[in-house]
């Protein structure tokens, strides 16, 4: 059995279309193999356009910054009508636990 992919890709006329919009398009040309032996990974040459400092800055970063005071995954068991109650409440009933937690820890 075949299995279709999700991804169409252009016709003809479509394809046609868009390596006209790629030849008129002056600011960004379609990059030559000329162009291609000259680039170098941004490891390598970012420094040169941001300055060293902003180069490391950008290059070490990995996925999402860190958070100062992160939540922690816990499993909780709650009576099913209080936890109905919650998620009527609308989205983010998790949130809602919470800020109810929260209150009742500073207020007491």
């Amino acid at each position: 059995m075949k299995k279709h992919s999700r991804i169409k890709t252009p016709g003809k006329h479509e394809n046609a279309a868009i390596q006209r919009g790629i030849e008129k398009d002056v600011e960004n040309p379609e990059w030559t193999d000329e162009d291609f032996s000259r680039a170098r990974p941004a490891r390598e040459s970012l420094h040169e356009y941001v300055g060293e400092e902003n180069a490391n800055a950008h290059l070490n970063q990995r996925g999402r910054p860190p958070k100062l005071h992160p939540k922690e995954r816990i499993t909780i068991r709650l009576d099913a009508d209080l936890l109905e109650w919650l998620k009527n409440q609308g989205p983010g009933y998790q949130s809602k636990i919470n800020s109810i937690l929260r209150d009742a820890m500073e207020h007491g």
